[in-house]
């Protein structure tokens, strides 16, 4: 087995990945059947340098189940962050306006547990409803993120305090984004592209066979 077919087949699952994650980004969608053109794109480059026999089909076969994991998770990653970064563009927008409103009864506690139910900080429907504990939390926690807002603190800032607060894990989302995401169609349009990988990359052996 050549060092150009494998480097062939790796450019080719590489090209192959981010195509597959570049029309899951621009266009808002997955087409399962890019899994299938990546297998033959990994098999027709393999061959294009060198390489042939069973040995170079099970090389790009494995190469192309690799490209198909990579290039579905990008996907997900990609689809993921997007629709992140619109729920913390859309929070950061709502906390700066609450630090607004903050600044003008800051001080005066006893409006703190009205603005607490008026703005959301509490599940409790009425001021008398907010809990001690809620209310300490508020003056401890959520007063300094509102004066930091209220000083200009920008969204990049910003987004690194949301996340730790709302303990987003965005690794964990995604790898879970890849299982639920995967269906009937992405399995086939996989092993399809695994299979064309395998035969295409074969070679002339294959076709003998």
């Amino acid at each position: 087995m050549k060092i150009s077919s494998i480097a062939g087949a790796l450019v080719g699952g590489l090209v192959g990945a981010l195509i597959w994650a570049a029309i899951s980004y621009f266009l808002n969608f997955e087409i399962g059947y890019v899994a299938w053109g990546l297998g033959f794109l990994v098999g027709y480059l393999s061959t294009k340098f060198g390489g042939d026999g069973v040995g170079n089909g099970i090389m790009c076969a494995t190469v192309a189940l690799a490209s198909i994991v990579l290039g579905k998770g990008l996907a997900v990653h990609f689809a993921l962050n997007k629709e992140l970064d619109g729920i913390k563009q859309s929070s950061y927008e709502e906390w700066k306006g609450d630090a607004v409103a903050f600044k003008e009864i800051k001080g005066e506690e006893s409006e703190y547990s009205t603005f607490i139910v008026e703005h959301h900080f509490s599940d409790a429907e009425t001021p008398d409803d907010v809990q001690e504990e809620e209310l300490e939390y508020f003056k401890s926690d959520t007063i300094p993120q509102l004066d930091k807002l209220a000083a200009g603190q920008s969204i990049s800032d910003w987004e690194n305090s949301f996340e730790e607060n709302a303990g987003i894990d965005t690794n964990a989302i995604v790898a879970n984004g890849i299982k639920e995401s995967i269906g009937v169609l992405d399995i086939v349009f996989g092993l399809l592209g695994i299979m064309t990988a395998f035969k295409v990359g074969g070679g002339a052996s294959n076709e003998e066979d």
